[in-house]
């Protein structure tokens, strides 16, 4: 129980504190570290999943020849703070009735390896949170989480609690081998050959969640799906989310997390769209009405507003036992591929960004 869970996270906390003391690299306290991060949510939320396991030689006698290894989980607004983390020592994964408690009540089986675990729980996650996960290295999360530092320590907010300050702590070491830190190098940004192409974009699996759904619930007391779309209540979703400069904020950094998660794979042509629109609303001033009224004209912005729109596409005959994010996209693209155009409810007054003169 909880006993069990403290003297796992102490253990950790006294690994980081020799490395930190004499400022070794990650390996040195952890010989094997994975990573994983997600694509964010229409809220900016994104997950950071991994896998550590400490280095025996740190421990001495005390690892009598075990190998200790835990996972965790930090996620974030990428405008914003650390929201949540999460610590499950993979000790935990040898008692039967236990472990299905961590693989959201589907038993992997007893005995496997901890990558083999690792690797099933992040399949659960993407699951779990509709989001879809890239491979990282230690480098990229550690500048992801020393990013929301900032600006927690900006904005004063603290990380309360041993376990959230420990696995947070994790991510402030140098690696032993430089490769690889250097920082991503994002692709000149480039305008999208269509809106067409955007908006299929805007529907494959990792954009599943992408959406202003749950606000505009709030707003029209509906599910998404149900409603028509219209001029005048598309003007009136867009006034009711952009009135927030915390979503406008929160939008700006939705294109750049999206743009890098795409780099990842080295997907440098999708990254380089959402760069262009991002570039083209950050002209202005977050707080100013011109900066509202330019997002409002955006059109990754509509696009993904008239997700909560019944946009009229063709319902397809699909195999089962597809996952909601594949599912969706096979929907709308197969309508792209069949009709060539838009779907006709969508409501769409923007194009592809003009240029924006940033000098």
């Amino acid at each position: 129980g909880q006993a069990f869970f403290k003297s796992a996270i102490d253990m950790v906390s006294r690994v980081i504190k020799a490395i930190e003391e004499d400022k070794l690299p990650i390996e040195d306290g952890f010989s094997k570290n994975l990573h994983h991060i997600s694509s964010c949510d229409g809220d900016g939320a994104y997950n950071i999943l991994s896998m550590f396991t400490i280095n025996n030689r740190i421990l001495g006698s005390a690892a009598a020849g075990r190998e200790l290894s835990f996972f965790t989980c930090v996620t974030l607004r990428c405008h914003d703070n650390i929201r949540q983390t999460m610590f499950i020592p993979c000790d935990l994964f040898a008692d039967d009735g236990e472990r299905p408690h961590y693989f959201r009540g589907n038993d992997p089986g007893a005995n496997l390896s901890t990558e083999k675990y690792y690797h099933r729980f992040v399949e659960d996650t993407e699951e779990l949170t509709e989001a879809v996960f890239r491979s990282a290295s230690y480098h990229q999360c550690a500048t992801f989480i020393a990013g929301a530092l900032e600006r927690m320590k900006t904005m004063k907010k603290v990380l309360v609690g041993k376990e959230e300050r420990t696995v947070v702590r994790l991510f402030g070491h140098k690696v032993a081998n430089e490769e690889g830190r250097g920082d991503t190098n994002f692709p000149t940004p480039t305008p999208a050959p269509s809106v067409e192409i955007l908006w299929v974009t805007l529907h494959r699996p990792e954009y599943y969640s992408f959406t202003a759904n749950e606000r505009l619930c709030d707003l029209h007391k509906c599910e998404p799906g149900n409603m028509d779309g219209s001029t005048k209540i598309f003007n009136e979703s867009s006034n009711y989310i952009l009135r927030d400069k915390y979503y406008r904020e929160c939008f700006f950094a939705m294109l750049k997390h999206m743009a890098y998660w795409h780099m990842l794979r080295n997907e440098e042509e999708v990254a380089s769209w959402l760069l262009w629109e991002r570039q083209s609303v950050l002209v202005h001033p977050v707080e100013s009405s011109e900066a509202l009224e330019s997002i409002k004209n955006n059109v990754v912005f509509q696009l993904m507003l008239n997700k909560f729109f019944d946009c009229k596409a063709t319902p397809l005959m699909l195999p089962t036992g597809l996952s909601v994010g594949i599912r969706n996209y096979m929907i709308y693209n197969g309508n792209m591929a069949i009709t060539n155009c838009l779907p006709p409810g969508l409501v769409v007054t923007a194009d592809v960004a003009s240029g924006v003169d940033t000098t």
